[in-house]
């Protein structure tokens, strides 16, 4: 939603950058975490940005959640 709406605002870049920011702070009390997921929200930004699949983004999200967590 903020990735859309940032990009119907201003140019996709933006709107994936800004989205990957809030990404990574969604993560906030771990501070190489909140790096390492903004790095990550750029390139599934990116992919949605093009693509607008959805489904990838949110599968291999749930994915990592798995791996990280297991």
């Amino acid at each position: 939603m903020i990735l859309r709406n940032l990009a119907d605002l201003a140019d996709p870049v933006t709107g994936v950058l800004g989205a990957a920011v809030c990404f990574g702070l969604s993560h906030y009390p771990f501070g190489e975490f909140m790096v390492v997921t903004a790095g990550i929200g750029i390139l599934w930004g990116y992919l949605f940005a093009t693509t607008g699949w959805l489904l990838f983004v949110t599968t291999s999200h749930w994915m990592m959640g798995l791996l990280l967590l297991g």
